[in-house]
């Protein structure tokens, strides 16, 4: 069908009422409002309809105020494109501050458990993980472990020294015993303790050693400490398992800077 010019006040864009609108017949608005309009289509809800889902934010989600109001999900988001967000879960913390920033100020002083019990109808893990996201920088409650107290840990594993003891000698902020005993399972050392480092089970190590080796009572384990292996190996101890006991023996003196046998003495007569 040949195109035809309308005149007078038609031949103005539908949209922004300022340009003249395109020569086809059937055209509505000009070329960068239709353009514009193919990036981002107009929503075709009335405005009681809009007032309506205003309503409903944050009681139900997106698709059901859609379904509620006989639209499409997509009609119901361009009617709110960069107005109120559509929100259900996450929006009732990020529309208000006040709540999360006493949630996470409560959590700063006294911890999780604590806090859940203070706040028992909110999920206090949706806002304490996700502090950036609405809008809050969280304190950490804990301070990285440096390399001098992973060395001084590795010691006293040692040794056996109690995790409550351990516990006072580092004075970490808001760290006890549990602090110990996870930083063991957190890398992933033998038996949760950071034991299995430092020596062999005698009743591992009884098929490996003459009779009479020495052992020493860690924690719930007797064991045979590196260090002390190599003189007590049986003369048909395969090679393989001599230079793996060697080379163990040489961390534990690394570790200790020395003679192990006489820095874990010295934490054993101070526990």
């Amino acid at each position: 069908m040949k195109q035809q010019k309308s005149t007078g006040s038609g031949d103005i864009c539908g949209l922004c009422k300022k340009r003249p609108r395109k020569t086809h017949w059937c055209s509505k608005w000009c070329g960068p409002c239709s353009r514009e309009l193919i990036k981002a289509p107009r929503s075709t809800l009335s405005p009681a309809q809009i007032a309506k889902a205003e309503k409903l934010i944050g009681k139900m989600p997106r698709e059901e105020i859609a379904s509620k109001l006989g639209v499409s999900l997509s009609n119901l988001k361009r009617a709110f494109r960069g107005r109120r967000p559509l929100w259900f879960q996450n929006g009732k913390f990020k529309n208000n501050p006040a709540l999360v920033q006493s949630v996470l100020r409560y959590y700063e002083a006294h911890g999780r458990p604590k806090t859940e019990k203070k706040f028992p109808h909110i999920k206090v893990r949706s806002i304490i993980e996700r502090a950036n996201y609405y809008g809050f920088k969280l304190k950490p409650r804990q301070t990285r472990w440096t390399v001098d107290q992973i060395k001084l840990a590795v010691q006293m594993a040692a040794a056996g020294v109690p995790y409550e003891k351990q516990a006072k000698i580092f004075n970490r902020p808001n760290a006890n015993a549990g602090s110990i005993r996870s930083f063991w399972v957190k890398r992933r050392a033998g038996a949760s303790s950071g034991n299995y480092l430092h020596g062999m089970p005698k009743w591992i190590a009884r098929e490996f050693l003459k009779p009479g080796f020495p052992t020493h009572k860690v924690g719930h384990l007797n064991l045979v400490y590196w260090c002390e292996m190599s003189p007590w190996l049986l003369p048909e101890t395969p090679d393989f398992l001599r230079d793996a006991i060697e080379a163990l023996a040489d961390f534990q003196q690394w570790i200790f800077g020395g003679n192990p046998l006489k820095v874990i003495r010295k934490f054993r007569n101070e526990s």
